[in-house]
């Protein structure tokens, strides 16, 4: 699907449409009650991550220099795996439409 899409957009402009549709996915389920279009948003989000994961392999190679590309993936992984664990942990003490604020704050 990214290859049709990349082909015509950005990647950049790729991001910006991928991040404002997951900000929107995680919205619906505080606003709606509804088991089907929470079910929906969660897929729309699982196919925004479809579209992000590439699109951010093809900023990366456009924006960091080979020879640190390794280094500064591993580095920006470490805060990355600190912040799922600080939410893992908050998972069971914080209510559900508190969690999915901090998921679409995030």
């Amino acid at each position: 699907l990214y290859l049709l899409i990349g082909e015509r957009a950005p990647a950049s402009a790729t991001l910006r449409v991928v991040f404002f549709v997951s900000l929107l996915c995680f919205i619906v389920p505080l606003l709606v009650d509804d088991y089907a279009l929470t079910l929906a948003s969660f897929c729309a989000f699982e196919f925004g991550l479809g579209l992000y994961w590439p699109a951010m392999a093809v900023m990366r190679a456009e924006l960091v220099p080979n020879h640190l590309r390794a280094t500064m993936t591993s580095v920006f992984r470490v805060p990355l795996n600190l912040l799922v664990m600080a939410c893992l942990a908050c998972a069971g003490n914080v209510s559900e439409p508190s969690f999915f604020m901090m998921c679409a704050g995030m």
